[in-house]
């Protein structure tokens, strides 16, 4: 999915956010990754190889899947927990903030929506979890 790649090979405009959003446009889009609730009274945090497997995962599984993409592509993502409304209801959400070579944004997990500079109306943040690194 992802190799590396020297810095000074790629464009001045890359964006490490911008490339694992569009991959995952791209995998909703061809249905293999998909929105896929927790089971009544529960919330399960599976890894990225678990959300892969699966095919799919609620917001928090996407987040961590996102920012594991980012942390690997080398860009400084957290998973943001909060809330989002949308003007009728606020619920329990996760999504990926960070910085990369352009700057502050937001990916939205679960639509591959990606924010820069702002976080827009309706999320509201309540914490920032630091992706462990492995050695």
């Amino acid at each position: 999915m992802f190799h590396s790649v020297p810095n000074f090979l790629l464009p001045p405009d890359y964006s490490v956010a911008g490339t694992v959003a569009q991959w995952l446009r791209g995998s909703f889009a061809r249905g293999s990754l998909r929105y896929r609730p927790d089971p009544p009274g529960t919330d399960i945090w599976c890894s990225p190889a678990a959300t892969r497997r699966a095919g799919g995962g609620d917001c928090d599984d996407l987040a961590i899947l996102g920012a594991s993409m980012i942390a690997y592509a080398g860009a400084a993502p957290q998973v943001a927990i909060g809330y989002h409304c949308d003007g009728r209801s606020c619920s329990g959400h996760a999504w990926v903030e960070g910085h990369d070579g352009q700057g502050w944004f937001l990916l939205e997990g679960t639509s591959g929506q990606l924010y820069r500079f702002f976080r827009p109306q309706g999320y509201a943040l309540k914490q920032l979890i630091q992706p462990a690194t492995m050695p």
